[in-house]
Order: C-alpha cells, then structure tokens, then sequence
C-alpha cells in the first residue's frame, strides 16, 4: 500500500511540473495598453458602443484610436486620459 502511495506521489510531481512548465510556455500575454484604457472605462458592460463588453472595446479602441467617441458613459476626464495614453 505505501508502493501505490509513493508511485501515486512521484506521478503527480511529475506532472504537476509539467503543468507548470505548460503553462508558462503557452502564456498568453495581455498588452499593457488596452489594460490601461480597460482600467479608466467605467466598466458597466452595457453594449452601448456597439462591442461586447468594456474589455472588447478596449482592444478594439487601442487598434483603432477614432473609436473613442462610441462610449458615451465614460467621463470626459477618463476620455482625455484615454486619449493621451493613445496619443491621439
């Protein structure tokens, strides 16, 4: 019985590191820029600017900065943050 327990052990090591090692190497890395503008949104999820969610338009609106005018629920002090992080 201690056998199975050893083998059960040292099997859930093993891949429990390759897990680990799997999951750094695939990692995928989310671009700093739309976090920030994800961040000053206001974050309702409400659709109004014809994407799916706060975070969709943010992607979006980083690629294409003239997006910036569809959000109407954001303030105009995060609206100019916005565009200065963008540098539009």
């Amino acid at each position: 019985m201690i056998e199975e327990i050893i083998v059960l052990g040292i099997l859930g090591l093993i891949f429990g590191a390759g897990l680990e090692i799997a999951s750094r190497k695939f990692a995928v890395g989310v671009d700093e820029k739309i976090k920030k503008v994800r961040e000053l949104l206001p974050g309702l999820n409400c659709g109004a600017c014809g994407f799916g969610g706060c975070e969709d338009y943010a992607s979006a609106l980083v690629k294409d900065p003239s997006l910036i005018d569809r959000c109407r629920i954001v303030s105009s002090e995060n609206r100019n943050k916005i565009k200065e992080l963008l540098e539009i």
